[in-house]
């Protein structure tokens, strides 16, 4: 049994977890292009689940527009979000919202800045060498910890 976790938007990620909250695998968004917009790929984002094979839960951050916030950019990440949330629905796959607002306090992240996680997650997986990268490394960190908090897990 595996779980999946997504942190959505753009730059976002989703991670494979086994149940003892080992990370198996993970994918940085892929992009592609509908006319000038560009959005997720989806269809490579459900292969990519597909591939993964025995997923039992699906956890994904419950995200709402950002203070100073474009109106576009806003759009864009709700059509991101909500197309991977359409691709987890329709695979069958039991889904659970997490706020970012109860897993970042969970981890003690609440004021802290976005590298927080990454720097506390590489502890956790110092040999793997993508939380190195700081935007690489913050979605796989992000997309962990949404993980973690929806399992009950502590770092």
């Amino acid at each position: 049994m595996k779980i999946l976790s997504i942190d959505p938007g753009m730059s976002g990620c989703a991670v494979v977890l086994d149940m003892s909250g080992d990370l198996l695998t993970y994918t940085l968004f892929p992009t592609t292009f509908i006319g000038k917009s560009k959005r997720i790929d989806i269809p490579s984002v459900a292969a990519f689940i597909r591939d993964q094979g025995d997923i039992s839960r699906c956890f994904i951050e419950k995200v709402g527009a950002m203070p100073g916030q474009g109106v576009t950019s806003m759009f864009n990440f709700g059509h991101a979000a909500g197309a991977l949330e359409g691709c987890v629905a329709a695979m069958g796959l039991p889904l659970t919202h997490v706020t970012p607002q109860s897993w970042k306090h969970a981890f003690g992240l609440i004021g802290c800045d976005k590298d927080a996680a990454r720097a506390k997650v590489a502890l956790r997986f110092p040999h793997f060498k993508d939380l190195q990268q700081k935007g690489k490394g913050q979605a796989i960190s992000d997309a962990i910890l949404i993980a973690y908090h929806g399992m009950g897990f502590r770092l």
